[in-house]
């Protein structure tokens, strides 16, 4: 582009050249008494300078374009101090069922990313989308119709602004741009692998420069995520020893099984899931830091730290039989998410997808607590209630149409139909 821009000021030189010679001689041949070679080159020096000025003018107003569009002042991205009002994402987004909610979340991403002509519209954009990710947890783009299409469309569009934006300008500023676009990308293939229980992630989080990342709430998520990639790392190991694979953990007979067989773990096996489990509880200590007092951040990592902590009292649980951290921590992710929900039911007059979507997460947490219980064989040492109390605490929790809240359900009134 810049090439033929070249060639077609050369062109236009030349020809002016030309014309104002033609000029010259044709007022030449009207008035004697003027210099044909004088005045010709007078003629030309003036055409040449009114070009000169046009190209200045021009090369001027390009640099100012490209400084304006390469700018980062002020960007999202780097924001130490930002938080977002997850109230108004929700009214923004909360839609009537997961296919209503899901269009709409592609076609403001698409819309946003399109009309990102510079730099820092870029980087803001790719905040907002960092900051609605929690919510493709809950959507299955692939049975939602054209989304799957579409959000791959975004991602293609984000790689092709980001190669742009690098090919005008390059900076430190960018490695922000570069690390959550990664962010971005290995979220939603965790998220795809781990709704079908795959735990052979094709990327890591570890290639991403987490400690370059600012903006809190960016912080918070990586560092989430980067607890719950070594947990999965954790669980892969215990899964592969008991020669179990995509299979989802909580169900009470296999916790049994792996609970009474702990010790078929080799030490090698045991010394890496044990190192997987305290660092995805080191990072979980981090991502909470960052935003102590969310009470929706609160929901989500404390259920988190919960499993991890599980996990981790199961392998040392010979030497720790009183280990009950994993306990008092999931007591306080159900409160969380009971405290979330009762401020969206104040707020909301009516309960539509991504509302009931938390309440779903309440609900699980709580029947993840149960499983475990049930898995365990000291169960009167966490709860007070008899079974059938139990059957009719679970049988009354809402499933949302989620399938894994069905099948949790089933599980736990089963094996205690089993026991009464």
């Amino acid at each position: 582009m810049f090439f033929k821009s070249k060639i077609y000021y050369y062109l236009l030189t030349a020809f002016l050249i030309l014309f104002s010679i033609f000029i010259s001689v044709y007022i030449y041949q009207n008035r004697q008494t003027v210099n044909l070679i004088d005045f010709t080159i007078t003629v030309s020096s003036i055409v040449i300078a009114v070009l000169a000025f046009i190209i200045s003018l021009k090369t001027y107003l390009s640099i100012d374009s490209v400084n304006n569009i390469t700018k980062m002042e002020g960007n999202l991205l780097e924001n130490e101090n930002y938080d977002i009002s997850i109230i108004y994402l929700l009214k923004k987004y909360n839609k009537e069922d997961a296919k209503s909610t899901g269009k709409e979340i592609i076609k403001d991403l698409k819309k946003r990313f399109k009309k990102s002509k510079t730099v820092l519209m870029f980087a803001n954009n790719l905040q907002h989308f960092i900051d609605i990710i929690i919510f493709f947890a809950f959507l299955n783009f692939s049975e939602i119709e054209d989304s799957n299409e579409n959000l791959k469309e975004i991602l293609e569009i984000i790689k092709e602004k980001k190669n742009h934006f690098h090919s005008i300008s390059s900076g430190k500023d960018f490695i922000l741009i570069d690390e959550s676009v990664n962010l971005i990308n290995y979220i939603l293939q965790y998220q795809n692998y781990v709704k079908k229980n795959d735990y052979d992630f094709p990327v890591s989080i570890l290639d991403i420069r987490g400690a370059m990342i600012k903006n809190t709430v960016s912080q918070t998520i990586y560092y989430d995520y980067l607890g719950l990639y070594y947990n999965k790392k954790a669980l892969k190991i215990i899964l592969n020893a008991f020669e179990l694979e995509k299979i989802d953990i909580f169900n009470i007979k296999i916790l049994q099984k792996i609970s009474s067989n702990i010790h078929i773990l080799t030490d090698k096996e045991k010394e890496k899931s044990i190192m997987y489990l305290e660092e995805s509880l080191h990072a979980f200590d981090l991502a909470m830091s960052f935003l102590p007092n969310d009470i929706m951040w609160q929901g989500f990592i404390k259920y988190n730290m919960a499993r991890s902590s599980y996990f981790l009292h199961l392998i040392y649980k010979k030497n720790k039989n009183n280990n009950k951290k994993w306990i008092n921590l999931m007591d306080e992710a159900i409160d969380a998410r009971y405290r979330f929900n009762l401020l969206l039911e104040d707020l909301f007059d009516e309960t539509e997808y991504l509302q009931k979507s938390f309440k779903y997460e309440e609900n699980l947490a709580i029947l993840v607590k149960i499983i475990i219980i049930l898995a365990e064989s000291n169960q009167a040492k966490y709860i007070n209630e008899d079974y059938k109390e139990i059957k009719k605490r679970v049988q009354s929790l809402e499933d949302y149409n989620y399938v894994k809240i069905r099948r949790y359900k089933n599980n736990i009134i089963e094996y205690l139909n089993k026991k009464d």
